[in-house]
């Protein structure tokens, strides 16, 4: 999400402000530390003048990811 929000040349602070939440909570989307409603996806998604599916699937992926790496430090961990 913070890629697609970077290649369209909008600051944290100017999306945070578009739809309506703080620049932290928008913070935390974009590292995935909190839960996204349909109306906000929605929201995001205009402002950044994409397709909900186009943000959607890249939040996806950004969430795989970061869970893949808490398992490869679990692993890596338990080996030691």
């Amino acid at each position: 999400m913070k890629a697609l929000r970077e290649q369209s040349g909008i600051t944290q602070r100017m999306l945070a402000n578009q739809i309506g939440i703080d620049v932290t909570s928008l913070r935390n989307v974009e590292e995935n530390n909190q839960s996204v409603n349909v109306e906000l996806l929605g929201e995001i998604s205009n402002a950044l003048s994409i397709s909900m599916d186009e943000l959607l699937h890249t939040h996806v992926k950004d969430e795989l990811l970061q869970g893949l790496q808490r398992v490869m430090l679990e692993y890596s961990s338990a080996k030691t």
